[in-house]
């Protein structure tokens, strides 16, 4: 198998936050990391974009700079049908774009020392007892150490055979350009809507358009769109 030329003390797939922070974290702890992530950044990713305040007070570093929106409210309804509004003092979560998140956090953990190959897709995996044999789109490899952090259809996940037993989620996410007078209704606000089993609906401000869309368990797959809708049309934001 061609060996990689450099050696890595942790090879970690995905670039998305969990990935992008530990790679920070070990790097800054003077270990050698390799970030692999299989799309090009940025990109896209079928996310609402929404950080809470709490989630933010884990990050090691400031990302105020793409913050687009932020929350010190929550408009509630069940089933689409409004309940109430509660505001807060304090912010509640700062509302972000994915593709501009991870590219911050993944530019982060290169400033520390952390090896980025982006483009690069992991395809299968071999566990031996010293190492795992890596084998991506571009080259194979060993690494003594690798962290799967490559989300919902995680190739670490699909090579180790640990699909069985999960109760795998699906959401969907659009950007809705809307009037001034419309987004000023709900600059600060975000809108969460409850009754999908195992999931909700959502509402996020973003810079110019408010996110709309749902999440559940996969086999609720087909209600989510047409939940969706029915939101949309509950706070007149289209058809």
């Amino acid at each position: 198998m061609k060996q990689q030329s450099e050696r890595y003390d942790v090879t970690i797939a995905g670039a998305g936050p969990s990935g992008s922070v530990l790679a920070y974290e070990l790097a800054r702890r003077g270990l050698r990391v390799l970030l692999l992530e299989k799309s090009k950044l940025p990109r896209p990713k079928t996310c609402a974009g929404g950080v809470t305040v709490r989630a933010s007070s884990l990050l090691p570093f400031d990302f105020s700079q793409i913050v687009e929106n932020i929350i010190y409210g929550v408009r509630l309804s069940f089933q689409s049908v409004p309940k109430k509004v509660r505001t807060y003092d304090k912010p509640l979560a700062y509302m972000v774009s994915r593709d501009k998140f991870d590219y911050l956090l993944a530019s982060k953990a290169c400033e520390a020392g952390v090896t980025l190959q982006d483009g690069v897709e992991l395809l299968d995996l071999k566990v031996q007892s010293d190492r795992v044999d890596l084998i991506t789109s571009q080259n194979s490899f060993s690494t003594p150490v690798l962290v799967g952090a490559d989300g919902a259809n995680s190739a670490v996940v699909r090579s180790l055979g640990l699909r069985r037993g999960f109760d795998y989620g699906v959401g969907l996410n659009g950007n809705i350009p809307v009037a001034g007078d419309i987004y000023s209704q709900w600059d600060g606000l975000m809108g969460l809507d409850y009754g999908i089993p195992g999931g909700y609906a959502w509402v996020f401000p973003k810079e110019g358009c408010l996110s709309v869309g749902a999440g559940g368990l996969a086999r609720d797959a087909k209600k989510l769109r047409p939940h969706t809708r029915q939101l949309i049309r509950a706070y007149h934001l289209g058809q």
